[in-house]
């Protein structure tokens, strides 16, 4: 998955997560906490399972 955030000034946290299965628990891949920039930032997160997800 490749997505783009923008980092500003404001307090916060951006997080993604993964739920393998309907009504399942959802497990932390990624999260940032935003720092004192102004600018786009691109991340990339590999997923590696044998279920199906979308």
């Amino acid at each position: 998955i490749t997505f783009y955030h923008f980092l500003n000034h404001v307090n916060g946290k951006l997080m993604v997560g993964l739920q393998t299965e309907r009504g399942g628990p959802v497990g932390n891949l990624w999260q940032n906490t935003a720092k004192l920039q102004n600018r786009w930032e691109r991340n990339v997160i590999k997923i590696q399972s044998s279920k199906n997800f979308q």
